[in-house]
């Protein structure tokens, strides 16, 4: 009898080993896999909203009849030049569609000032302060000395841009042609449309992944 209950208390040591065991490796399933997918969760519902934000803002400008969904699409496209991320590409569009620029033109506009300001050196807020100077023109109508001086402050080839359009870089003398706010707007870009193109580096091709990843993390 003493022997079975020996045996007894063995086997119930041994089921109380096993159950630790599988204890412990639940744990570390709940580590090693709820955990990091929790976190992978919560970053792409964080990505979704910021995506549905931006996406929200663009057709609320959009003209009737767009296809926000395309246009954005090839905002993306757009983005991946230097100088440029998705979320300022939508956003400066977004800007400028409100001040009623179609949302081709202002397709264009951010290529070709995005390139300009990228060949500055200037980065995401160089080119937001530029787009800011823009819609300041387009809503005044007008061109004034301040909204050149803050694109001279961004793009170091605005006056030679300038001086190639209208044949002055001087605000004065521009503001005495009476030229408006679309003709200088359309003939700038036209101008830094000849500008060379700059080259990615290896700061742009991490600042691709970062869009790739969080469209990525949107759709799952």
């Amino acid at each position: 009898m003493r022997d079975f209950e020996r045996g007894m208390q063995q086997v119930e040591r041994r089921i109380a080993r096993f159950q630790r065991t599988f204890e412990n490796i639940g744990t570390n399933l709940t580590q090693s896999l709820s955990l990091p997918l929790t976190a992978l969760g919560t970053a792409s519902v964080q990505a979704f909203g910021d995506f549905e934000s931006l996406e929200r803002a663009f057709a609320a400008v959009a003209a009737e009849g767009t296809n926000v969904a395309e246009e954005i699409e090839r905002l993306r496209k757009v983005a991946e030049a230097p100088g440029l991320g998705f979320d300022e590409a939508v956003q400066a569009s977004t800007r400028l569609q409100a001040v009623g620029i179609s949302a081709r033109q202002a397709e264009e506009i951010i290529t070709q000032y995005g390139n300009a300001v990228a060949r500055s050196g200037g980065g995401a807020e160089a080119f937001d302060g530029a787009i800011l100077a823009l819609t300041q023109v387009a809503s005044k109508g007008k061109i004034s000395a301040e909204e050149i001086n803050q694109l001279n402050e961004r793009i170091f080839e605005i006056r030679p841009a300038l001086q190639a359009a209208f044949g002055t870089a001087d605000s004065e003398e521009l503001q005495k042609l009476g030229i408006s706010a679309e003709e200088f707007i359309a003939r700038t870009t036209a101008e830094f449309a000849k500008l060379e193109r700059v080259q990615g580096g290896l700061a742009n091709s991490f600042e691709n992944l970062r869009d790739s990843l969080r469209t990525s993390l949107s759709e799952l």
